[in-house]
């Protein structure tokens, strides 16, 4: 389990003394491991009321029980809020995954079955890797991207942006489905029972209960608190901390629930100990040494060949974090400069790096804040998680490396 090793890890790590015992433990103070503990909070709320259920089966009501309809349905859900709610983490572990895991529920736990919930969670997964690069608000580490850019004299708004992704990004929503149903062969039994099935559970639970309104309440407000974070001066986990504070005030939850979420506890265990880690390569000097010998191999007799390559490696380093923010902080702006420096128009490496920064949060069950959550959930195996992130990586490099340096061409942006 990754929890034992996890801990072996860190007794390695202590007893050989490369990284003091206060360093390993300040890694469970960090905000992003308490959004996801929050995240996987709320969404109990969502299955305890019914309120999940609910939403489920009105999903494959509208959309159809087939793998492609529910598919569609989650993306166009997560896409929907994600100009206004800066967190992916937030988004897919507090809003969409309550509903997956409720539209699983619904489709069984048969053989085939099992490989719709692969399927499904994939596509949730990759979803949030999509949405989180449509526009500056959709991710906490896009802000970043344009305080480095603007630092270099590139000027990125967040309309620029939101033009830049539109056409890869559309591409992107619409060939994703299709591409994990080819890489995560699929079927529902039966959609047409499937749909009717969920026509006949979702009139038969009647009416919104009141806890069921409550819940729904205290997700508005969070939204709201999500969405405007920034003007407000409240921190997404603030906020998530908030709304699970509330849930417990009006008895939605209860202590033992809190308790109770061992899919919680477990990845706050062993995922602090990844983001700890993973900083500690940068403390002790191993990120600068890899992208100072990045500098001196990359050659500048052209920028095309350049901005290629360092775009690459920028992209599959992303095995050694396990945090985009902490990645893109670290190596955004030295291999920025290294494109300018070899004649690649600023704003077109500004934005293929800005784009990098969000997509290769796709290749692990550790690379960005919603991989653990959904990895936790027991839904994918890990060698397919690798193998699909892998594959995804490929198409995310031809549509947003590919296409979109032509889209951008096209809107005059270099």
């Amino acid at each position: 389990p990754m929890g034992a090793l996890s801990l072996l890890a860190v007794s390695c790590l202590t007893l050989t003394k490369a990284v003091p015992l206060h360093t390993i433990l300040q890694g469970f103070s960090n905000d992003l491991i308490w959004l996801i503990v929050m995240a996987c909070f709320l969404a109990r709320s969502f299955i305890k009321t019914g309120l999940g259920n609910r939403i489920a089966y009105a999903f494959v009501s509208f959309f159809g029980g087939t793998p492609l309809g529910l598919g569609y349905g989650l993306i166009l859900s997560s896409a929907a809020m994600s100009p206004l709610i800066p967190s992916t983490t937030a988004r897919t572990g507090g809003i969409i995954l309550p509903v997956l895991k409720s539209l699983i529920q619904v489709i069984g736990d048969s053989a085939a079955s099992k490989k719709v919930a692969a399927y499904l969670t994939m596509v949730v997964f990759h979803g949030s890797v999509l949405t989180s690069a449509m526009f500056v608000t959709s991710n906490a580490g896009n802000p970043i991207v344009v305080k480095f850019a603007k630092s270099a004299g590139i000027d990125i708004t967040w309309s620029t942006w939101a033009l830049a992704a539109l056409l890869p990004g559309l591409l992107s929503l619409i060939l994703l489905p299709l591409l994990l149903k080819f890489l995560i062969p699929c079927t529902v039994e039966d959609s047409a029972k499937v749909t009717q099935h969920a026509k006949d559970e979702l009139a038969s639970l009647g009416p919104v209960t009141v806890k069921e309104k409550i819940t729904l309440s205290i997700f508005g407000v969070l939204l709201i608190l999500w969405a405007f974070g920034g003007q407000l001066h409240v921190h997404p986990t603030e906020a998530a901390i908030f709304g699970v504070a509330l849930l417990l005030l009006v008895n939605v939850l209860n202590w033992k629930d809190i308790l109770s979420e061992e899919i919680a506890w477990d990845t706050f265990f062993w995922m602090a100990i990844l983001i700890m880690m993973a900083s500690e390569l940068q403390n002790v000097g191993v990120v600068n040494y890899f992208t100072s010998q990045i500098v001196r191999i990359i050659p500048t007799y052209s920028w095309h060949f350049a901005l290629a390559a360092l775009s690459l490696i920028y992209f599959y380093s992303h095995y050694f974090f396990a945090s985009t923010t902490a990645h893109l902080s670290s190596m955004f702006a030295p291999f920025l400069a290294v494109a300018c420096t070899a004649g690649a128009p600023p704003l077109l490496a500004a934005l293929c790096f800005g784009f990098i920064g969000n997509l290769f949060g796709g290749l692990t069950h550790y690379a960005s804040g919603p991989a653990p959550i959904l990895f936790s959930q027991g839904f994918v195996e890990l060698k397919t998680w690798w193998k699909v992130g892998f594959a995804l990586s490929i198409f995310y490099i031809i549509v947003w490396l590919g296409i979109g340096p032509l889209w951008w061409k096209f809107l005059n942006f270099y």
